[in-house]
């Protein structure tokens, strides 16, 4: 942002200098102009592929996750479980909250895998 103040500067300096001495610009300022432009316009373009290339990559990310989280929700839905009635306690500082909820273990005989997770009751 500085820069671009500074660049605003340094051109209103500058049409007030043409206008006082009654003459136009020559070749090599256009020409240095026009490269000033192409170098900044160059500098934009690289800064948006760099981003829509983020986007794209952060894109890819959030879809292979939510694929993830749905197969491994489809696979829970398939097992057996078995669920014990609990409370849950939950201290933060020094408040104690009683969460009403089930202990579910659960196990995936196909893959020897077995867990255990409190689920607590919808309110």
């Amino acid at each position: 942002m500085i820069f671009l103040k500074g660049a605003y500067l340094a051109m209103k300096k500058f049409k007030r200098f043409c206008r006082s001495s009654g003459r136009g610009l020559t070749l090599v300022e256009v020409i240095v102009s026009v490269a000033l432009m192409a170098i900044l316009s160059l500098m934009i373009v690289t800064v948006m592929t760099v981003c829509f290339s983020a986007v794209k990559t952060t894109r890819t990310r959030t879809n292979n996750a939510n694929t993830a989280a749905n197969q491994v929700e489809a696979k829970r839905a398939n097992q057996t479980t078995d669920t014990t009635e609990s409370t849950f306690d939950v201290t933060f500082g020094t408040n104690t909250y009683h969460v009403a909820g089930k202990y579910v273990n659960g196990s995936d005989t196909g893959n020897n895998i077995k867990y255990k997770e409190f689920v607590p009751d919808g309110q």
